[in-house]
């Protein structure tokens, strides 16, 4: 980090590693940054902002604004929060701090189509080429209309593995359609993963149709669910 008053580089978020440090903004606002803390950063012009370091000395991480991100739009993820400071940050690099928070950026990476990341979120033993095809096939094929996260268990900020329960409401060839499961992710290296999901038989009574990993794909791909649309989701 820089001391005095100084510009930013570009609008970039910032990821806070270590330490803490004060920062003051030219209307006379301070606040105080620590670990794990993520800023948008983005007074690129004018005076910019003071930045004083208490012992011990901030260590931070910028990574550059997810290009499908605009200030004022509302996460896809369903969080309320706007995309800046939900699951943009997390697309453009910076780690998930929750099992919850990856989920949730999956599921964003769907509806933006960003296939490296979910590529990159998955542990290794999924590192399937096929499923990997056809999940970048069949993205154009669907439309994600919103997330229900429906449970939690585990997955904080000191735990190692956790569960969420979610159920994603899609929308393929006209039929409206809900996929459902409880995603486990664990960490590898300090880093959330997605590894594996179950599914719930007892999910309730919908008129919207369930889609079953086993089931044919609704995409007329003629490949079962969990190998097509389904693939890594």
């Amino acid at each position: 980090m820089l001391g005095g008053w100084h510009t930013a580089p570009q609008r970039q978020y910032v990821l806070f590693m270590i330490g803490e440090t004060e920062i003051e903004v030219s209307d006379g606002d301070k606040s105080i940054v620590r670990a794990e803390n993520v800023l948008l950063v983005e007074d690129t012009t004018g005076q910019g902002a003071w930045e004083s370091t208490p012992e011990p000395r901030a260590g931070a991480l910028g990574f550059r604004s997810n290009p499908m991100s605009a200030e004022g739009t509302v996460c896809p993820c369903g969080s309320g929060r706007n995309v800046d400071t939900c699951c943009g940050p997390i697309l453009a690099g910076t780690p998930a701090l929750t099992a919850e928070a990856l989920m949730r950026s999956r599921y964003t990476a769907f509806v933006w189509g960003d296939i490296k990341y979910i590529d990159r979120t998955n542990a290794t033993e999924n590192w399937d080429a096929a499923e990997r095809s056809a999940t970048s096939s069949n993205f154009n094929s669907v439309e994600w209309i919103h997330l229900e996260v429906l449970q939690i268990a585990r997955g904080g900020l000191r735990d190692d593995t956790g569960m969420v329960e979610f159920a994603a409401h899609f929308r393929q060839n006209g039929a409206e359609m809900i996929h459902r499961e409880r995603s486990n992710f664990r960490r590898d290296d300090g880093l959330w993963v997605y590894v594996d999901g179950d599914f719930p038989e007892d999910a309730g009574a919908t008129q919207i149709a369930k889609v079953r990993r086993n089931a044919t794909c609704p995409c007329g791909s003629d490949k079962k669910f969990k190998k097509c649309c389904g693939a890594n989701l």
